[in-house]
């Protein structure tokens, strides 16, 4: 994914124009004997999805890291974490879905069935919606190494299909070589141009209809509906009439990063919502 990250280019001293690249041509960029710095400071992808043990949803946004310790450190063990290499980490957060939540709760945080499982308790309350809890867990040394997980774990089975269209006149739609094609099948979506193996590819109306998606996915930051959708030539794709579209907001969809795993997390989300 870190590949198709868009790069921009300066030269110095204004000797030739800026231009716009990718990330994999840095490289071609470099003069002879440049020392490159790799910068590999973690960014969490921090914003999570819990339970609380009623079933009520709450989403956590993790903003300061605290402190780390090792499970092994821990005076007892939180429910629902098995043995094994482990991680307890506290956090501040803005917490949407407490409301006048006890200290002591202990939430569920969701993810795939291969993740390590994670717990969440309430160990301070600030204001404004702030909280700081501690985020316990088995069979992964971090919470980040969790996270990770999510994206790099097997796909889904998939059982619903989709296209991405980014372009409708001509029609452009996403191939196998854009990391939203490995992102829809992480979450269990078939992508149904996956067979192209271009980042990108033009295509007829035809044959979006002919390949008959259960959904269109749009970037897009709001839920109105393309113009397309109403034009004569493009009713003739079942997603269209049946008004099937998933909006991806642009700030998670739009480029690939570290926040990836939230990414799958939530169009397996839209997908599970779509009636």
């Amino acid at each position: 994914m870190r590949d198709e990250s868009r790069l921009f280019v300066m030269p110095r001293g204004g000797r030739s124009p800026n231009k716009h690249g990718h990330f994999r041509e840095l490289a071609a960029h470099l003069p002879e004997r440049s020392l490159l710095v790799l910068n590999d400071t973690r960014v969490l992808a921090a914003r999570l999805q819990a339970r609380k043990p009623t079933g009520g949803a709450v989403e956590l946004l993790l903003t300061r890291a605290i402190s780390a310790a090792p499970a092994s450190g821990r005076p007892r063990e939180a429910p629902g974490v098995g043995p094994g290499e482990g991680f307890s980490e506290t956090w501040e957060a803005l917490g949407r879905g407490l409301g006048n939540a006890s200290l002591g709760l202990r939430l569920e945080i969701a993810g795939a069935a291969a993740a390590a499982p994670v717990v969440a308790t309430l160990v301070e309350r600030g204001e404004e919606g702030r909280f700081v809890v501690r985020l316990e867990g088995r069979g992964a040394p971090s919470l980040a190494a969790v996270l990770d997980s999510l994206a790099v774990q097997p796909p889904t089975p998939s059982t619903q299909s989709l296209v991405f269209v980014v372009w409708d006149n001509p029609p452009i739609v996403i191939g196998a070589g854009s990391y939203l094609d490995r992102l829809a099948a992480l979450a269990g979506a078939r992508n149904v141009f996956h067979d192209v193996g271009s980042p990108s590819a033009q295509v007829s109306i035809e044959t979006i209809a002919a390949r008959d998606p259960d959904f269109v996915a749009l970037l897009s930051d709001s839920a109105v509906p393309p113009r397309y959708a109403t034009r004569p030539e493009w009713r003739v794709v079942r997603a269209v009439r049946n008004a099937r579209f998933l909006f991806l907001p642009g700030q998670l969809f739009g480029r690939p990063g570290p926040r990836a795993a939230e990414a799958i997390r939530e169009l397996r989300r839209r997908l599970e919502a779509a009636p």
